[in-house]
């Protein structure tokens, strides 16, 4: 929709450990969500994606429940469904967008 924008955080792959130090070194924190999607109006909103039966790390469950916490939106799924009827409800996707 008009007025939003969002990033991918790809911090998840494996890494050699003098990569992940320099990340780490940039600010990498663990604990982010996947997406994360600002609008014009000052909202945040957070998609942390799971295979089926993933479960949040420690680090993910601090960080969603700081944002939660500051009322923001966040949603841990596995479920693309649960994904798209989100982002129609935040106001990220059009109403009319179906998923089969």
């Amino acid at each position: 929709m008009p007025g939003w924008i969002f990033t991918h955080i790809a911090s998840g792959e494996k890494r050699d450990q003098v990569t992940a130090a320099r990340l780490k070194r940039m600010g990498v924190v663990g604990g982010f969500p996947d997406l994360i999607f600002f609008s014009d109006v000052g909202l945040v909103c957070a998609i942390e994606l799971k295979a089926k039966g993933g479960k949040l790390s420690e680090a993910q469950a601090a960080v969603k429940l700081h944002l939660e916490q500051a009322g923001h939106g966040y949603l841990c799924s596995d479920d693309y469904r649960d994904v798209i009827e989100t982002l129609k409800g935040w106001g990220v996707l059009r109403s009319g967008i179906h998923v089969q």
